[in-house]
């Protein structure tokens, strides 16, 4: 055993199970671990609850049979019996803590009960079980030392004297003793040594720590100054605190000292010296704290147990694994217990929805720094974010964004970077715009889409979206104008001209106003019919956000279908309208190849009204003048078909012939049949040729351009 630092006397118990003594005593750097207990009872049944770090000699628990709580499992120790002194040695190491505990062999009659975590086993059985190397006791269920009964129970009467004293060697100013806290009806006596003893004073417990012998010693109040009533004893040689928590009276009597001989008494706003508390509490015995002279407000009691810190950290970390942090699981209470600072009402959802992003796992959250550094990078973030652009000191980076979960942005916000975007939109919103990982990540995509936009392949250019620009903050931009602007940013370099919100919005403002001249010039001609006579460019149409519009391929003809009648300035007051105008025409001039029967997908009757064609609707179902248009257009040379009357002139004469069939109303011309391209007819055959098509029982059988040379060709034999 090691050299014992401490010893505790159980005195005067009323009766059995009236007397408690714990060594769970772990807030941070206050704490029992790595003392040595001698403990000696009563004749009483006494109870103890040992924990992992200390080493104890139980050997001397008195008369009765005694309760030692242990928090393992009775297979968790290793045994070994000392034939020399007739004990048993029980030992584990805990999370790197050594527990070693030593109890008398007794006997049958005279034993004391070691209560497990799985159960009570009676020290004389155990003890000759090791001795003789025979199996192991089962452990009764009776009582665990999870759910301790008696003395040990938290809502048990307690009735007791309990003395404790140092025995350690340390000399003056060295750390000395660490005394176990006791429960409320325990009056507890604390005798230090040489070295700096601490007290810790459990909510309502009874203590006199008034000899404490030399050095500065340490008292822990976990009350405020202003909790206590404080009365001077003994002519003022002793401080008496007192206040009333949870029901029970807390009494502290320390010793008043001198000014070269005193203790530090710490609060849990403050501490201050014994012998200035005397003279402030001579003065004023309700006076503030800030009232004694040299109180120090730094040094404060830790009122959160390393258990309940253990017991926080691991809910945290739970929500982050399960993405399931709440007000409730995670209140901003939990994160204090944490060790964690700077999470409020008006922060706690968005580091909460921090947790629930995919990026922050359980693993990521599980010590109080990591946990802290999730919060200090939200709190910087939602600080940025304060509606006033281009007023943040101190840029974002990185690694703060991907502390919260946010993904895809690395590295410092430099000249040129997405993140320098990113950041520029950030301080630009509200908090409220911020505070939700969803709002961030899109942001951080959309920067990351816009710098690769900028100067980039025609693949990352069309990558850019409305939300993307949205998303940053960007104004003046909608579905219409889209692809004038992502065009426009397309060209800008370098990147440096574009990667703060203020750069990118002037050029979606550029871009929107050069748009919306353009849009407005071909709306005029539209309306005017007067495109060709003015010359309307293909630069128009491109600063108007339209793409496919070639000055030496299809401008003259896109330029004649504005001229059309049918097609109005209503039918292109849109940058999407104007499109489609473009796309259909295109379309037809692709499929105008000679070549029959290779169009996939067939032309469409919204394609050819797009243009200015009238009387075609619907798509190319067999018996249809679609259907006949499509085929006879599909073999037609691009010349033949790039201007709308052409289009038009096709269109006629399929809506004639299919309408002639079956005896139908439809007149054929001899110009609608050479429109089409049927040949062996003229005027000496029209009429006879007439005729057979209208004999036709069904449009199918002429529905197509070799169906319908079929019919003609035996009729003008």
């Amino acid at each position: 055993m090691a050299t014992t630092t401490s010893k505790y006397y159980v005195v005067t118990p009323a009766s059995d199970n009236q007397d408690f003594l714990d060594f769970d005593l772990r807030f941070g750097n206050i704490t029992t671990a790595g003392e040595s207990i001698q403990y000696t009872g009563s004749g009483k049944v006494d109870s103890i609850f040992v924990r992992p770090g200390l080493t104890y000699d139980l050997t001397t628990t008195g008369g009765g049979i005694d309760k030692i709580y242990m928090t393992g499992n009775l297979a968790d120790y290793a045994t070994a019996y000392d034939t020399a002194s007739q004990t048993l040695m029980l030992s584990r190491t805990v999370a790197g803590q050594n527990e070693s505990v030593k109890i008398a062999g007794g006997t049958p009659s005279n034993f004391d009960n070691l209560v497990f975590a799985n159960g009570t086993v009676n020290s004389n059985t155990l003890t000759l079980a090791v001795k003789n190397a025979t199996a192991m006791p089962v452990p009764s269920l009776t009582e665990t030392s999870l759910a301790p009964q008696g003395a040990a129970s938290p809502t048990a009467q307690l009735n007791a004297t309990i003395q404790a004293y140092s025995t350690n060697t340390a000399s003056i100013n060295m750390v000395g003793e660490t005394f176990a806290t006791t429960r409320p009806g325990i009056k507890f006596v604390v005798n230090g040594g040489s070295g700096i003893d601490t007290v810790y004073v459990a909510d309502g417990q009874t203590v006199d720590a008034s000899v404490l012998g030399f050095s500065v010693d340490l008292v822990y109040f976990r009350g405020n100054w202003a909790d206590y009533t404080k009365t001077l004893l003994s002519s003022g040689t002793r401080i008496q605190f007192t206040r009333l928590i949870n029901g029970n009276t807390e009494s502290v009597i320390v010793s008043a000292g001198s000014p070269v001989n005193y203790d530090k008494l710490i609060f849990a706003d403050g501490a201050v010296k014994s012998d200035q508390a005397k003279a402030a509490i001579s003065i004023d015995p309700l006076g503030p704290i800030n009232k004694v002279t040299d109180v120090d407000p730094t040094t404060v009691t830790p009122v959160i147990s390393d258990d309940q810190v253990a017991a926080a950290l691991a809910t945290i970390s739970g929500a982050a694994d399960m993405n399931n942090a709440d007000a409730t699981r995670t209140s901003a209470l939990v994160y204090k217990t944490a060790g964690v600072t700077g999470v409020t009402g008006d922060n706690l959802a968005a580091i909460n929805d921090a947790l629930n992003s995919q990026a922050v796992t359980g693993a990521a959250a599980d010590t109080t720094p990591e946990i802290q550094k999730i919060v200090n990078a939200y709190k910087a973030i939602l600080a940025s974010a304060d509606g006033s652009g281009n007023n943040t000191t101190t840029p974002l980076t990185g690694d703060q964004y991907n502390a919260i979960g946010v993904v895809g942005v690395s590295g410092s916000p430099v000249s040129g970077t997405p993140l320098a975007l990113l950041d520029s939109a950030v301080d630009a919103k509200p908090p409220t715009g911020v505070d939700t990982i969803a709002e961030l990540q899109s942001m951080a995509d959309a920067a990351n889409h816009v710098m690769a936009a900028a100067g980039g392949t025609s693949a990352q250019i069309a990558a850019l979206t409305l939300d993307d620009l949205k998303a940053l903050g960007v104004s003046g931009v909608n579905a219409d104008n889209l692809p004038a602007l992502i065009a426009a940013i397309g060209k800008v370099t370098p990147d440096s001209n574009i990667d703060s919100l203020g750069e990118l919005q002037t050029v979606v403002t550029n871009a929107a106003n050069s748009a919306a001249n353009a849009l407005q010039q071909i709306i005029n001609a539209a309306e005017s019919n007067n495109a060709v006579l003015t010359g309307l460019a293909a630069s128009v149409f491109s600063a108007a956000g339209v793409t496919g519009v070639d000055t030496n391929t299809n401008l003259s003809s896109i330029d004649l279908a504005l001229d059309s009648k049918t097609v109005t300035g209503t039918s292109a007051n849109t940058t999407g309208k104007v499109q489609a105008i473009v796309d259909a025409y295109n379309a037809i001039l692709a499929s105008a190849d000679n070549r029959v029967g290779n169009t996939s997908p067939a032309l469409n009757g919204m394609q050819y009204t797009a243009i200015g064609v009238t009387g075609i609707s619907g798509i190319a179902a067999p018996g249809t003048a679609l259907n006949l248009l499509d085929d006879v257009l599909d073999g037609k040379a691009r010349t033949d078909v790039d201007a709308v009357v052409e289009v038009q002139a096709l269109a006629n004469a399929a809506i004639n012939v299919i309408t002639a069939t079956n005896g139908g109303p439809g007149l054929v011309s001899l110009d609608d049949l050479l429109a089409l391209g049927i040949t062996g007819v003229g005027p000496g055959t029209i009429r006879s040729v007439a005729t057979a098509i209208g004999q036709v029982n069904l449009s199918t059988k002429v529905d197509t351009l070799m169906k319908l040379q079929g019919v003609v060709s035996t009729a003008a034999t």
